[in-house]
């Protein structure tokens, strides 16, 4: 639950829903970051509730390498797919989730 009204929530580690988000976007994190990536995880999340639902996880993707991506679901009822709002490449394990 969020601290602030309107606010993010504290990160909180994934759940297997949070990585079945990621999963859905994952093609797009592929086609804006030019690159295919076999290991895909998601970590932790932070999240707002706005007109739907605004998520940013950190995702590893392997070694050392993570990236933070920023997904919108949109409000029940609308039919639409989630879809990715940003990606955040060359992040590393100790980079806090902010919003951007």
């Amino acid at each position: 639950m969020s601290t602030v009204p309107g606010g993010f929530t504290p990160p909180q580690p994934a759940t297997p829903e949070i990585q079945a988000l990621c999963n859905k976007v994952k093609s797009q994190v592929e086609t804006k970051t030019g690159t295919n990536y076999s290991n895909y995880v998601a970590e932790s999340y932070i999240s707002q509730v706005v007109a739907g639902t605004i998520s940013i996880v950190k995702v590893h993707c392997g070694g050392k390498t993570y990236i933070h991506i920023k997904i919108l679901e949109h409000l029940v009822g609308r039919n639409l797919p989630p879809e990715l709002e940003g990606c955040q490449e060359h992040m590393s394990e100790g980079d806090p989730l902010v919003p951007f």
